[in-house]
């Protein structure tokens, strides 16, 4: 397991000059989920964080521009080490109801990350269309249209995984994941309201989409890390 963890590593690291590697990376990252959860269903901060990652790359690949995908592959390769360097053996495993809670979030805040991935690619844009002086030279508005119509549907998701989550139950002891995971609803709503009635854009946009998801990475793996890592070596 040790040496397909460093293969698929490797592998998105090379996708860095040839792109076809990410195919072949994400497979491999596939197969290594899989075999970890063979056994049993869990989740613990390193599987958790790779999964994330895969699903979020996987979201992201078509959406965003190739600067953003080489922040994307480094974060992947360290991501795919992940399972065997925060391998925790105490984790519980997971009723089935639960395991499909888990996974609509995970997917929900991976819509929530590639935003963050556009948003990162509208920056950049213009930072380059200023340097060029063309106004012409990249669509920035169609930029940020797709960037808030992910946004959108990273909120339609997280919707559906606060009602789950009431529903049926996610299983975790801690309050503080609901209550960060409310936050970001709420700020990623707020986000869209301002957008759609108020036209938000620019830095105002910026402070809103970066303060819900810091909230994003508190209830979800800030709990985890806190549980399973600190807590468990104390």
């Amino acid at each position: 397991m040790i040496l397909l963890h460093v293969i698929t590593a490797i592998c998105y690291a090379v996708a860095l000059r040839r792109s076809i590697f990410f195919w072949l990376a994400a497979g491999l990252h596939i197969i290594g989920i899989g075999i970890h959860q063979w056994q049993a269903l869990r989740f613990d901060v390193g599987m958790s964080l790779s999964l994330f990652m895969l699903i979020t790359a996987l979201v992201a690949w078509r959406r965003i521009r190739p600067a953003s995908r080489a922040v994307l592959l480094v974060l992947m390769a360290l991501s795919s080490l992940a399972p065997m360097l925060f391998y925790t053996p105490k984790a519980p495993s997971l009723a089935p109801v639960t395991v499909a809670h888990v996974l609509l979030a995970m997917l929900a805040y991976a819509f929530a990350a590639t935003t963050m991935l556009q948003w990162l690619d509208l920056r950049l844009a213009e930072r380059a269309r200023r340097q060029l002086s063309s106004a012409g030279t990249v669509p920035l508005l169609t930029m940020e249209k797709n960037c808030f119509c992910t946004l959108a549907q990273a909120f339609a998701l997280l919707s559906l995984t606060l009602v789950s989550g009431v529903a049926f139950g996610d299983g975790f002891p801690p309050a503080h994941k609901t209550l960060f995971a409310v936050l970001t609803w709420v700020t990623f709503g707020g986000l869209l309201v301002g957008r759609h009635y108020l036209g938000w854009r620019g830095r105002t946009a910026q402070i809103w989409l970066a303060t819900g998801f810091m909230f994003f990475v508190l209830s979800y793996f800030g709990t985890y890390f806190v549980l399973q890592v600190l807590l468990e070596k104390s």
